[in-house]
């Protein structure tokens, strides 16, 4: 599975738990209701804290978590760029 695949699933797993209002213990849903599978990925977000566990088979999104993680992220892809750029003008400049 590309990187590309594993981003567009992560951000629509994302997506589905906001939509459906899912952000704490109250409103958590259950994933395979919603079109989710348990897959590595679903279960990546488990891991890292970006899904939680409300006990049976609900779960819900921990928008801090995420809006950490995804800032994070970005900020990893604006320095691969910035280190890539650099090294354009290095090789060019030659």
């Amino acid at each position: 599975m590309s990187a590309a695949v594993i981003v567009a699933v992560r951000n629509r797993y994302i997506r589905t738990f906001r939509k459906a209002g899912a952000v704490d213990e109250a409103t958590a849903i259950v994933p395979s209701e919603h079109g989710i599978r348990e897959s590595l990925i679903f279960k990546g977000l488990v891991r890292r804290g970006i899904i939680i566990s409300a006990g049976g088979d609900r779960y819900f999104l921990n928008e801090v978590v995420e809006a950490a993680d995804r800032k994070r992220r970005q900020t990893i892809v604006l320095v691969l760029f910035i280190l890539i750029f650099l090294l354009l003008i290095f090789f060019f400049r030659r």
